[in-house]
């Protein structure tokens, strides 16, 4: 569109360091900028600029049982402007497009914050576990959640089991995922509507079978 800028040449920095302490251990930092373009538009139908900040990352890496068991501890600090939200009326409705998509504004001074826990390998000749713990905390410069949609907290959990002494080509597994609960403002004909969702858990089964090398 005439009024639009384009800019098809764009430098995103990024910086990383790691330093192994220990010989099982070893600390790293990274920097890295952010610019994403985003399909949003304003009340005059224009797109919104792209989501431009900052993300911070260290964190702990550590290897055990004789490298059989790995394990992590990430902490991150996000800072964002230009975050899409939609925009409400005074009555709390999201103001709609002509064609029902939502009207959005740009939010500055956005932060996140939290960690991730991951712990994967081999716990015994016959089984492998992979684990997973995201925690993060969204808000603007006022102190509110922005995007109450995502869930904050996510849990993964997946296992797999070899009987080598009685199928020895043979492997069964199993995992379960939380998430925690989330919500979202609609419009309604009888004003606007908080649709949440409560925390929810989802198991999954495989099982595998090899029949030649």
């Amino acid at each position: 569109p005439p009024d639009s800028d384009f800019d098809l040449r764009k430098l995103i920095p990024y910086a990383g360091l790691v330093w192994n302490f220990l010989p099982d251990y070893s600390a790293f930092a990274s920097y890295t900028g952010i610019y994403k373009p985003q399909t949003g538009r304003d009340i005059n139908g224009h797109y919104l600029d792209p989501v431009e900040g900052v993300s911070y990352e260290v964190g702990i890496k550590g290897e055990h049982f004789n490298k059989r068991l790995n394990t992590a501890l990430t902490l991150f600090d996000t800072r964002q402007d230009n975050i899409a939200t939609p925009v409400l009326d005074a009555g709390g409705n999201p103001v709609l497009r002509p064609d029902g998509s939502s009207v959005m504004a740009a939010v500055d001074g956005v932060r996140s914050r939290g960690f991730e826990i991951d712990v994967s390998g081999r716990v015994t000749s016959d089984v492998q576990l992979a684990f997973g713990w995201t925690y993060f905390s969204m808000k603007d410069d006022d102190g509110e959640k922005v995007r109450p949609f995502l869930p904050r907290t996510l849990v993964r959990l997946f296992a797999t089991w070899q009987p080598r002494q009685w199928v020895p080509d043979l492997t069964l597994g199993a995992g379960f995922n939380w998430q925690s609960g989330t919500s979202s403002t609609i419009a309604s004909p009888g004003g606007p509507y908080n649709l949440q969702q409560g925390g929810f858990g989802q198991m999954s089964l495989m099982a595998r079978y090899q029949f030649t090398p």
